[in-house]
């Protein structure tokens, strides 16, 4: 006969099935996630978004199609890199209940994943003017809102995309009717590329930065990180870029496209941390390493120019771009064999959490060779539509033109 388990013996079994159970679902949604991101590989996306916003520049390269609206910096505001910013920042934060499309099951997914999100204050797009020149108007808004009205779009879109199988404009339509929240947003904004209207829009920067090695000049991108990150992980950017925002809610001081682009800098490619809350805002400007740099700007040899603005088609969020050109090989030189640890290249976690250890620069970052011909940039898989985020591709590429015009 069966003994009748203990009371200690029954909390034991439904511990152990309860630990199971949440392993399962966690995988389960592991899976999801992965199987997403997955689908960004499906060769018909960045047709389909051609198709979709073909009144704009979609970005074409010698017949390679990027999922990305680029719009390039006229040769007269390319070095005045804040004349991008109209100075009449609102800093009213969207009212959440005017949102047009609302969705936060990527932002609960993400952060069931154990994902880092971070609620903080960003600039966001009201409007992007275009025409003459280049012009954002910024307002306020927090991380989250921008994950639930814009990245939603992204999730909507990927985890959608296994019915999208052939080209053509039928398809096309068929699969455009499947995206509900695409719909609703086109159905109020006119034009959700340039108009931020009811969602909040976070404005991103992207450098490429070109430097002499010695032997040339060379491109940095490098592949984010598999586990680390909510949005394209695994797929492959441009560095320094990050989120336009105000870190220690110094708001005017801190809209400024050169502040967060040094910020950035330091962050990203020697792992200094950022400092929230009572900190100045220029909490940075002392560092060493940046001091480095300026003093090759005042010598005119380094320079940074404003090469436009991409918005990537699937969150419909900017990306402001950028080139840091250092046209002397002390930079690369001293950075990479710096007597002092703290002096060398040491890229932040973003791009090395889930990869293998850090070991020398080389194996951290792809140095791509400038070419003036788009095929011998093509030849690289770091560039493949499949394999690089859309906002990078744009900065990389209005880069790589400017970089054509001024060499």
């Amino acid at each position: 006969m069966w003994a009748i388990p203990s009371y200690t013996e029954i909390e034991r079994l439904v511990s152990l099935a309860q630990k199971y159970w949440e392993k399962f679902t966690y995988e389960r949604k592991t899976q999801r996630f992965n199987k997403a991101h997955e689908s960004f590989k499906n060769p018909f996306l960045s047709r389909f978004l051609s198709w979709k916003y073909s009144h704009h520049n979609v970005l074409n390269v010698s017949g390679t199609i990027y999922p990305v609206v680029v719009f390039p910096t006229p040769k007269y505001q390319e070095r005045d890199l804040e004349s991008i910013l109209s100075k009449a920042l609102h800093r009213s934060v969207h009212d959440p209940e005017k949102f047009v499309v609302v969705d936060p099951h990527f932002r609960a997914l993400a952060g069931e994943l154990g994902l880092p999100l971070v609620n903080r204050i960003t600039y966001i797009m009201a409007r992007l003017n275009y025409g003459e020149g280049l012009q954002l108007l910024c307002e306020l808004g927090y991380y989250y809102y921008t994950l639930d009205t814009c990245f939603s779009l992204y999730w909507e879109i990927l985890s959608n995309l296994d019915s999208l199988v052939e080209s053509g404009q039928d398809n096309f339509r068929r699969f455009d009717e499947e995206l509900k929240l695409r719909q609703v947003l086109h159905e109020v904004v006119g034009d959700p590329v340039t108009d931020g209207s009811r969602r909040s829009v976070a404005i991103g920067i992207s450098t490429l930065i070109a430097y002499n090695d010695g032997k040339g000049i060379k491109l940095w991108v490098k592949r984010r990180s598999m586990q680390g990150v909510a949005v394209y992980p695994g797929l492959v950017n441009v560095l320094p870029s990050g989120m336009f925002q105000p870190l220690v809610c110094s708001f005017d001081e801190e809209f400024s496209l050169r502040h967060n682009l040094y910020r950035e800098y330091l962050e990203e490619i020697f792992d200094r941390p950022e400092v929230y809350g009572e900190e100045a805002y220029d909490y940075f400007y002392e560092d060493t390493r940046l001091e480095r740099l300026f003093k090759l700007v005042g010598r005119g040899q380094a320079e940074l120019f404003l090469t436009g603005v991409a918005v990537d088609l699937l969150s419909l969020r900017p990306e402001i771009c950028t080139l840091l050109l250092i046209g002397t090989p002390e930079w690369f030189g001293y950075h990479s064999k710096a007597a002092q640890e703290q002096e060398r290249f040491k890229l932040s976690l973003e791009f090395m959490k889930g990869s293998a250890d850090r070991g020398p620069l080389e194996g951290q970052v792809t140095p791509i060779p400038f070419s003036r011909d788009d095929r011998d940039l093509l030849q690289y898989k770091f560039l493949s539509p499949f394999d690089i985020t859309p906002s990078g591709a744009g900065a990389f590429w209005l880069g790589v033109n400017k970089l054509r015009e001024i060499l």
